[in-house]
C-alpha cells in the first residue's frame, strides 16, 4: 500500500485473471468493491448499470460504475455505509451478477475480514 493513500482495500486474483477489491474510499468518505471479469461483456468505463449481488445467499440490488484495467471490464459498486466493507467481509461467499443477471462471479470471503485488518493497520501506520 502506499503512504498517504486515501484508498484502503484488500483484493483477490482468482485462476482466470479475474480481480476482486473490497476497501474504503476515505475521499469520499464511502466503501466499495470492486469486480475485474470478462463476464460482464461489454461494459464502458464510466456508464452506470443495474446489477445484483449475493452475500451468502442473500439478495442486493445495486448501481455499478464500469471500469476497465487491462482490457478487462470491470464494475465497482460504491456505498455510503463504510461499515458495510466490514459486513460483507464477515460472509462465506459473494457471488455477482451482469446486468442481464448472468453470474460474473462467485468467490469465497474466508481470509477477507483479516486482509482489511492488515490494510487498516498498515495505513494507519503510514499516515
Amino acid at each position: 500500500m502506499l503512504a498517504h493513500s486515501a484508498t484502503l482495500s484488500a483484493g483477490k486474483t482468482q485462476q482466470d485473471l479475474s480481480v476482486v477489491r473490497l476497501g474504503y474510499d476515505a475521499l469520499d468518505n464511502r466503501g466499495y468493491f470492486t469486480v475485474f471479469h470478462k463476464g460482464w461483456g461489454d461494459i464502458e468505463p464510466g456508464k452506470s448499470y443495474p446489477i445484483r449481488f449475493e452475500l451468502d445467499g442473500k439478495s442486493f440490488d445495486a448501481a455499478a460504475i464500469g471500469f476497465e484495467q487491462d482490457r478487462v471490464p470491470g464494475a465497482t459498486v460504491f456505498f455510503t455505509d463504510p461499515d458495510f466493507v466490514n459486513a460483507i467481509a464477515r460472509n462465506k461467499t459473494l457471488t455477482v451478477y451482469n446486468p442481464a443477471g448472468q453470474q460474473v462471479l462467485a468467490i469465497g470471503l474466508n481470509g477477507t475480514a483479516k486482509a482489511l485488518d492488515y490494510a487498516r493497520d498498515c495505513q494507519n501506520k503510514t499516515l
